[in-house]
């Protein structure tokens, strides 16, 4: 009896490792600055604006009301940049008649300096065509998002960490994302006295892993083609524009 329970299981020496954690081990490891810095990004330069949790009451509406128009289940929610390239044409226009008028204009209001310059985004679907020509006046835009993404590059830091940790809220809010009571995940609102006390650096490793796992299911399901652009339209932009990583 007890062998079929573990025929899933796989045997590493004298361990017995889960489908899920030998899954997991499985998924190639994403760069934070190449992959998930770009599809989070979104959600930073709303935050920055709106504060962190007005931010997260504005983007968890929205994302809810993407998940309700969207057909497509195998998005477990929309969090990153790339999920909303799921959405067909249609789905994008029932989505807009859908939306409180104050929700829609606060997110053109917020997301309008980075649609600006990043006119190929997957949320660009918000904005009319002659809402997006940039002239000088908005360059102070790009230094702003120059300021935000400079904040982001070390994924220990407490912006990017706090970040990732908003995007695990969305799963958890969503009722997509569920924890095993015990784990280090389970203890979530610890992460706000980060980095202060031990189980808060615990709960933020596994925060950071955990939102490196989703994102990278998401991106082998959707294709990378938002990050590659997000950082060729960098040097475009500006020559200068990031010092960037790996």
């Amino acid at each position: 009896m007890g062998e079929k329970i573990l025929n899933n299981h796989k045997r590493e020496r004298k361990k017995l490792i889960s489908p899920y954690n030998y899954q997991l081990d499985s998924l190639k490891e994403l760069s934070w600055v190449d992959n998930r810095l770009p599809e989070l990004l979104w959600i930073a330069i709303i935050q920055e604006q709106k504060g962190k949790d007005e931010g997260i009451e504005l983007i968890s509406e929205f994302s809810k009301q993407c998940l309700n128009i969207s057909e497509r289940k195998k998005i477990s929610f929309f969090g990153i940049t790339s999920s909303f390239n799921v959405l067909t044409q249609k789905e994008k226009k029932r989505l807009m008649a859908a939306l409180k008028e104050e929700i829609l204009e606060e997110l053109k209001i917020l997301l309008k300096p980075f649609i600006l310059w990043y006119p190929e985004c997957p949320l660009n679907f918000l904005f009319y065509s002659n809402e997006l020509s940039v002239n000088e006046k908005d360059k102070e835009f790009l230094e702003f998002l120059k300021d935000v993404v400079a904040d982001l590059f070390d994924r220990f830091s407490f912006k990017a960490t706090m970040l990732q940790a908003t995007f695990i809220k969305f799963g958890f809010d969503s009722g997509k994302l569920f924890v095993k009571k015990g784990l280090s995940l389970s203890n979530f609102s610890e992460i706000n006295n980060y980095p202060s006390t031990e189980e808060s650096r615990k709960v933020a490793a596994s925060i950071r892993a955990s939102s490196s796992a989703l994102i990278g299911l998401q991106l082998d399901e959707i294709g990378y083609a938002w990050p590659d652009y997000f950082w060729d339209r960098g040097l475009e932009v500006d020559n200068c524009y990031f010092n960037k990583g790996g």
